[in-house]
């Protein structure tokens, strides 16, 4: 799994597939105090299974955020 320190994000924009995280299968946002996912964030990530974005600042989503993601539970 990967975990992302505690820092203050606020913000995930791009694609997280060009930071070689494609074979990632579970990702840990928990608790960064994001406020806004830029909507092609997680595309080509395939394999991911879990993703944490729970205790942020998240208000909405974009409806296409989570295209593509079908190895998600």
């Amino acid at each position: 799994m990967t975990f992302l320190t505690r820092d203050k994000l606020k913000q995930i924009l791009g694609d997280l597939s060009e930071q070689e995280l494609e074979q990632q299968t579970d990702i840990d946002l928990n608790l960064k105090k994001i406020g806004l996912i830029d909507p092609q964030t997680f595309k080509g990530l395939t394999s991911l299974q879990l993703l944490n974005l729970g205790r942020n600042q998240l208000s909405s989503l974009d409806p296409q955020t989570f295209n593509g993601l079908t190895s998600l539970m």
